[in-house]
């Protein structure tokens, strides 16, 4: 496996090839990955250079639009749909890529609207968050690939960025303004003394505990 020792006046010595390294068949690429997923094929996607990579089998495979080139170029986040899809989000919207075909296809939206991806709910559905810039009103929805459904309950505020569905069903909401939790049917306020600054992230431990960062600071 590339490991190999050497006995010598120095005494014994161990090599071992570099946990980490890039793999050959993406070493050309120099450009920033600001996302990347894997999809139920265990294929890896990736944003590079203004286009849609496909790493599999230690092969390379580039999917690239012109038409969606500077798309591509402000991707944030990419995540795989229980279709077999591909979510791709821009910033201020978002667009459906279809493996099978290579086509991209952006969600539909109304006008002067904006729509962010917040997280992925534990069932696989896509937890979307869509704001009317001129009415400062937003709606929070679940994405399945096809279709979607509204939130069981709408959060009292907008402008959320982090989103996690813990194991026991709770939602938790984070962003500017601190964070929310969704617990026996009804949003809660949780101190937003707490955590000065946006939250940008949540994870859970096996054991139930809840976990969010700022771009700063790790709070339990």
């Amino acid at each position: 496996n590339g490991i190999f020792w050497v006995a010598s006046g120095e005494g014994l010595l161990r090599y071992s090839p570099p946990l980490w390294k890039t793999p050959r068949a993406v070493q050309r690429l120099n450009s920033p990955v600001p996302c990347l997923a894997e999809d139920a094929d265990s294929r890896l996607w990736f944003v590079s250079g203004g286009a849609l990579h496909s790493l599999e089998n230690g092969r390379d495979q580039e999917h690239f639009s012109r038409t969606f080139r500077q798309i591509l170029q402000s991707a944030r986040m990419l995540l795989p749909l229980k279709n077999g899809d591909l979510l791709l989000d821009s910033g201020d919207q978002l667009f459906q890529f279809q493996p099978e075909n290579d086509a991209f296809n952006s969600l539909p939206v109304a006008t002067n609207a904006r729509q962010h991806v917040l997280g992925v709910f534990r069932d696989g559905t896509v937890a979307i968050e869509t704001t009317d810039v001129t009415q400062q009103k937003c709606r929070f929805d679940k994405y399945d690939g096809s279709a979607f459904q509204p939130f069981s309950s709408a959060p009292p505020e907008c402008a959320y960025n982090a989103f996690l569905e813990t194991q026991n069903g709770d939602l938790w909401l984070g962003g500017d303004r601190g964070v929310i939790c969704y617990h026996d049917k009804k949003w809660q306020t949780i101190s937003n003394d707490f955590a000065p600054g946006s939250i940008v992230t949540f994870a859970e431990t096996a054991s139930g505990k809840v976990w969010c960062a700022t771009p700063d600071t790790i709070w339990e």
